[in-house]
């Protein structure tokens, strides 16, 4: 032990040793296995790319499927909108007949 550990790191607590100590390589043989740690990065970035990519296109499918069914929903709306409209005219028209039949003609009338 070293007068540092002795007066210092002991009484912090500190190991001397990693718990988990690396072997010593050579310069070559640490520069393949790094080589080798990079190319196995890429390689996950590329495929984490990949469904990105993959995951993009699902999500444009389902909003194409959203934005059809909006459009099929404004449709709707518009055929209700004129119906109502429709059956609106029906009872007016209803209504203006009912006064004929009654004898009821009305120039002021807003039915007339």
């Amino acid at each position: 032990m070293d007068l540092f550990h002795l007066h210092v790191g002991s009484a912090m607590k500190w190991k001397r040793m990693s718990p988990s100590p690396r072997p010593r390589l050579g310069r070559a043989k640490a520069m393949r296995e790094r080589q080798a740690e990079i190319e196995a990065m890429e390689a996950d970035l590329k495929a984490r790319a990949q469904r990105v990519v993959a995951a993009e296109a699902a999500l444009e499918a389902r909003a194409a499927k959203v934005n059809a069914s909006w459009a099929q929903v404004g449709e709707a709306a518009e055929k209700l909108t004129v119906l109502r409209d429709a059956i609106k005219d029906q009872s007016a028209l209803e209504g203006r007949m009912d006064m004929i039949r009654r004898g009821q003609m009305d120039e002021d009338n807003p039915l007339f």
